[in-house]
């Protein structure tokens, strides 16, 4: 539990801290949980990385991950902020859709 914790934290830290790219990159070596997925979808969300946060979104979901409200409209703030409107509207139906915590 400890190590997830600090792990949230760098990671939240490197996306705060516009190293989106470093957040991601550490994503790789720590245990993964949908947390710390939403924390570098986030990243990506700030430096208006919308393919990277698609990207995330799509690795949770093929880790077995199952995202939440907060990984959908992370990811589809993600797309907005770099002008893909289209992308994000349909994120937020696709989350309508599901039942999601």
């Amino acid at each position: 539990q400890k190590h997830k914790v600090t792990s949230a934290i760098v990671l939240d830290a490197c996306g705060k801290g516009a190293c989106w790219e470093a957040a991601c990159a550490l994503l790789v070596h720590i245990t993964k949980d949908i947390v710390a997925y939403n924390v570098c979808i986030s990243g990506c969300m700030r430096a208006a990385q919308w393919r990277m946060g698609l990207n995330l979104l799509q690795q949770s979901t093929l880790n077995r991950l199952c995202p939440t409200s907060v990984t959908f409209n992370t990811t589809a703030s993600a797309c907005e902020r770099g002008s893909r409107w289209m992308l994000a509207l349909q994120l937020l139906n696709e989350a309508r859709g599901l039942a999601l915590q």
